[in-house]
Parts: structure tokens; C-alpha cells; sequence
């Protein structure tokens, strides 16, 4: 053996370094290896831990500075266009509470559309009461304030999904435009 002198040659293996070890001296090695991994598994364990906690730490700092940022942009809208406050404390505070099945009045500034294009002849599409009637006949109704968005959806409330789109912000999505 190369480690104790031993003379025993019919029991000696070579090891990945070419050392001839006896039975005895390769289960040495054995051991010393096995017990020096699970040290470095222990510390590896520890580095994760460490590691873990700083993500966790970072990641509710960016998320801090990320609403920040979001209601910094709203009240700088909210400076220009007044009616904005209601829409940017939804946005801000009450949309990334939604769940599946809440009802809740939401701002019509918030609601995003699934459709990608409109009728040519500016009318609503078919299913439903107003099919084929022109928008411009809403928009006067709620531009002189014959009906309110309210009104609209009382009866049928829209029906809209949580979703985060293309441009990766959440948002509502109503397929009933």
C-alpha cells in the first residue's frame, strides 16, 4: 500500500489517482470523503440559506420601489387630469387584490379590451341587446349624461378576467365590447 507500506498486495486497489491503497486505507478514504462532502453539503445547505434570505430581501425591495415608481406615475397624472385619483388607487392598490369571483366597480379607464379591431360602420357586434347600433349613440347617451357607465352594467355586469398582458402589466380584460 502507498499510504500505510503495507505488503499485502492481493489486497490493494488503485485508486483514481493510481495510489495503491489496502482494504483498510481505501476504506479510510471512503470515509474521509464521504464525511468531507457532507460538510461541504452543510455549508453548500447554509450558502443557500444565506443567498435565499438576500432574493427575499431584494425581491420586496424591488417590489417596494416598483409600487413606488407606479404611484409616482399616477399622481403625476392625477396633477394634469383630476379624475385620475380614483383610477390610480384601483390600479395601484385594489387590482393586484382581485380574485376569481369578486364583484367590484372598476373604473372604466381601467379595463383593457380583447378585441383587436372595431367595426367598420363604428357598431357594436352581434350578442347581444345593442347589436348592430352605432357607439356614437353611447357616447352621446354618456356624454350628456342620460346614462352612466354604472347604468350600463347593472343589469349584466361584465364579465372580465385578471390577466397580465403583452406589455407585462396586470390588468382586467373584458371580452364584452
Amino acid at each position: 500500500c502507498d499510504r500505510c507500506n503495507s505488503k499485502s498486495c492481493h489486497r490493494c486497489v488503485v485508486d483514481q489517482n493510481g495510489m495503491r491503497l489496502c482494504k483498510h486505507c481505501k476504506g479510510c478514504n471512503i470515509l474521509a470523503d464521504y464525511h468531507e462532502r457532507g460538510v461541504q453539503l452543510v455549508a453548500s445547505k447554509a450558502d443557500i440559506a444565506v443567498l435565499q434570505s438576500k432574493v427575499d430581501e431584494l425581491s420586496a425591495r424591488l417590489a417596494d420601489a416598483e409600487q413606488h415608481t407606479q404611484q409616482g406615475k399616477f399622481e403625476a397624472v392625477s396633477q394634469v387630469l383630476p379624475c385620475c385619483d380614483g383610477l390610480a388607487h384601483f390600479v395601484s392598490v385594489t387590482l393586484p387584490k382581485l380574485t376569481t369571483g369578486t364583484v367590484a366597480t372598476v373604473p372604466i379607464q381601467a379595463l383593457r379590451w380583447t378585441h383587436k379591431g372595431i367595426n367598420a360602420q363604428l357598431a357594436f357586434g352581434e350578442n347581444h341587446e345593442n347589436s348592430q347600433e352605432s357607439i356614437f349613440k353611447l357616447f352621446e347617451q354618456l356624454f350628456r349624461q342620460r346614462l352612466t357607465p354604472l347604468e350600463l352594467t347593472e343589469e349584466n355586469p361584465l364579465e372580465v378576467f385578471l390577466n397580465r398582458g403583452p406589455d407585462q402589466h396586470l390588468g382586467l380584460y373584458s371580452g364584452c365590447n
